[in-house]
């Protein structure tokens, strides 16, 4: 089973995308904010894909992807998970480096789609 990593301050999202990815054969590990998620990245092996929300209330979702490529040893994709108004954010973070980003509220065939064209 793949694992899919998250992090997202809102339960109510948490909650939601566990459900899904769970519902398509996907383990989610989640992290409610930035300061969890550096740990929690570098006990997970084998993470298929992350996704990163950028209005963390703990650090700036943008300061964090930094952290993760530099803190840790996950070199593969992340994705931004964003409102609409963080679109500088968004071009930010694909310069980057990130491989895409899916706007809030998620919508379920966008997200499955990305999933699938994964490298």
């Amino acid at each position: 089973m793949s694992k899919i990593f998250l992090i997202e301050d809102s339960s109510f999202q948490r909650q939601f995308i566990e459900k899904v990815l769970a519902k398509w054969g996907f383990s989610c590990v989640m992290a409610k904010n930035g300061t969890e998620s550096i740990s929690l990245i570098k006990e997970t092996p084998d993470i298929k894909v992350l996704f990163l929300d950028l209005g963390l209330p703990d650090i700036d979702g943008l300061d964090l992807f930094a952290r993760i490529r530099s803190e840790t040893t996950y070199q593969g994709p992340i994705v931004i998970l964003s409102a609409k108004n963080e679109i500088q954010g968004l071009e930010k973070a694909k310069a980057m480096g990130a491989y895409g980003y899916i706007l809030k509220p998620i919508k379920v065939n966008e997200f499955k789609e990305l999933l699938d064209n994964l490298p």
